[in-house]
């Protein structure tokens, strides 16, 4: 039986979203801007690593315990008094481009501004992943009025949008939507859309933009009306884009065993079902192939395979989900690996082929213009082709069989 401790700790695609976060110090929030936040912890002026990792450590203990508010500062008190945080001190800006600032981060407005923002976001970022992979059943987001008591008019204007869950107009307005937001978003079925107003193909949601001029870097940028400068972005999506980032930046020159392991985490995420929707073009990495890379001579190991690769095949009625590339590792490690030269417009291709549970796998990897290996292909076959295949292909690697199977 669940201990009341246990229902009460938050759920890991929510505290997870946070833990992976570096830490940026930063002069002001200007620093750091949307997206950047997803990978990036800060607070305006913290610039001492201590500071802003007493300030990281006790957020995310307060977020794993959903802890109010007051037992956050209660924590917090200390550790800033221990390295002579707790009250106003004269903050010089790095660059060069402001004055000396008085920062208070004892001041309760600013306490309360840092912990909701970083709770807020991070509890968006796991409803996102949440919405993801519930969105069969429930297919449309609902915009829902604050709960502020001083609602903002701008937001008011947004109360009652029913979108898909991966329209593009989420990936800007999903709340919360600037600094004190409390607005929020609830899943629904198409038949609660439909009895609330919503109309496949009805118009868009008009999305007036403006400029806002950034004085730390002199650009201007595009901000939609009703939005907080930075704070157009979604913390799901960006937080799965984090996570490839942080995949790139983790396995470097690590052995192949390390890399498989971090492969394993994006698949075991909800990353690849987020990025498959996206408009972009993005890979993901998919597998460790030694034996494809060596025989195509591809720089490096790791293949990747393409979102506009993985729709197409997603939309074939041989590979039906998107999590089903999930399985190109393990087609590889204990899988036939067969050789096809390269023969008219076809370019030489290394196969992998394993039967799973009564259905047989193939797996093809191919070597891009800039030399790396990627994944084109992934469909069921039927087992005698992978017979034929034998007799017109030179054979790599043979699966070894042990006795009595």
């Amino acid at each position: 039986m669940a201990s009341r401790t246990d229902a009460l700790r938050t759920p890991r695609e929510v505290t997870g979203f946070f833990e992976q976060k570096n830490l940026k110090p930063a002069f002001s929030v200007l620093d750091v801007w949307g997206q950047e936040h997803a990978h990036n912890f800060m607070i305006s002026k913290a610039l001492e690593a201590e500071l802003l990792g007493a300030f990281k450590s006790t957020i995310q203990s307060g977020l794993d315990r959903s802890i109010t508010f007051e037992k956050w500062v209660e924590e917090l008190k200390p550790e800033l008094v221990k390295l002579g945080w707790w009250g106003p001190r004269l903050v010089a800006d790095p660059l060069g481009l402001e004055p000396d600032r008085k920062v208070n981060f004892a001041a309760p407005g600013r306490l309360q501004t840092i912990f909701h923002a970083n709770m807020r976001s991070a509890r968006a970022a796991g409803q996102w992943e949440r919405m993801q992979r519930s969105k069969r059943a429930l297919p449309y987001i609902l915009y829902v009025r604050t709960s502020s008591k001083e609602p903002r008019a701008e937001h008011l204007a947004f109360e009652g949008i029913v979108l898909p869950i991966d329209h593009p107009w989420w990936r800007t307005h999903f709340p919360p939507n600037g600094w004190r937001c409390k607005c929020s978003v609830r899943q629904i079925t198409r038949r609660e859309a439909t009895k609330l107003g919503y109309v496949e193909g009805s118009g868009e949601p008009q999305v007036v933009m403006r400029g806002y001029f950034n004085r730390r870097t002199g650009q201007t940028v595009e901000v939609p009306e009703g939005i907080d400068p930075g704070w157009a972005a979604n913390p799901g999506i960006d937080r799965s884009r984090t996570i490839i980032r942080n995949f790139s930046e983790k396995v470097g020159r690590q052995p192949d065993e390390v890399i498989k392991s971090a492969i394993g985490d994006v698949w075991a995420s909800q990353t690849p079902q987020t990025y498959v929707r996206l408009p972009d073009r993005l890979d993901l990495p998919v597998a460790m192939a030694r034996v494809a890379a060596d025989r195509l001579g591809a720089q490096g190991s790791m293949a990747s395979a393409s979102t506009a690769m993985m729709k197409a095949k997603t939309n074939q009625h041989r590979v039906t989900e998107v999590s089903s590339f999930a399985l190109v590792q393990k087609i590889v490690d204990e899988g036939d690996i067969t050789y096809r030269a390269a023969k008219g417009t076809e370019p030489e291709t290394v196969r992998a082929w394993l039967e799973i549970e009564g259905t047989m796998w193939l797996a093809a990897f191919r070597k891009t213009g800039p030399g790396y290996l990627r994944l084109v292909s992934l469909f069921q076959k039927h087992a005698n082709e992978l017979a034929g295949a034998m007799k017109r292909e030179e054979v790599l690697q043979m699966r070894k069989v042990e006795a009595g199977d």
